[in-house]
């Protein structure tokens, strides 16, 4: 039974999913459910409760040669995104990419061998990859 949402007794996490679970919210604010497995939901984390658990990797990498106005970042977001990674990419002042992307090792492998090669145009002369800790980024973005 849906009930009206109320600012003194209900937190709008509740009220949300009071069509999925049956919470009810105890006087500290403290919430219960009858169903530990929904517990991403109550903790306000809304990703896939099967991949929270995923091993997450991250690196980031420094790409040069001849890199910038060549299309090289519109390239790596799209094969980034492909290859469902999170993170960016962006030139800075010295002539080359920076890249910070982060997900599954596999998907992770696939995207420096990609960014080893470089899109049509470019020749990619080094790439400096340095090993990182995720921060959690939502997509994969270019950056100015």
């Amino acid at each position: 039974m849906l009930r009206r949402f109320s600012p003194k007794k209900d937190t709008y996490l509740s009220f949300c999913t009071q069509l999925i679970l049956p919470v009810r919210v105890y006087p500290r604010g403290r919430k219960k459910t009858r169903f530990p497995w929904a517990a991403f939901l109550l903790a306000g984390t809304w990703r896939n409760p099967y991949t929270i658990y995923m091993e997450e990797k991250a690196f980031s990498a420094l790409i040069s040669g001849r890199v910038q106005g060549v299309g090289f970042r519109h390239s790596a977001q799209n094969q980034a995104r492909r290859l469902r990674l999170r993170g960016w990419v962006r030139n800075n002042a010295y002539g080359e990419v920076e890249v910070w992307a982060e997900g599954s090792q596999e998907n992770l492998s696939r995207f420096l061998t990609w960014l080893r090669q470089g899109p049509d145009y470019s020749q990619v002369e080094e790439v400096r990859k340095t090993d990182q800790v995720p921060q959690g980024y939502g997509g994969f973005d270019i950056r100015a």
